[in-house]
């Protein structure tokens, strides 16, 4: 994940954060089904989906922890 993309998403609102992580574990799920039934063309995409999915949480705790 790009430095610009990061920034990005720490400037949002958890909602749409929240929103953002729940596309992102769509399409891991579609990643997974396609990586067993052998459709895939791109390994790698499934960790960079993974990696997107922990930052964004990460931005959710830090949001939160920082409103409580």
């Amino acid at each position: 994940m790009k430095y610009k993309e990061k920034q990005n998403l720490k400037k949002t609102s958890v909602p749409e954060l929240l929103k953002e992580a729940e596309k992102l574990e769509e399409q891991q799920r579609k990643i997974r089904v396609d990586r067993y039934t052998k459709q895939m063309k791109n390994s790698r995409e499934g960790k960079n989906i993974r990696k997107k999915i922990a930052v964004i949480l990460t931005f959710i705790k830090e949001k939160e922890l920082q409103n409580a």
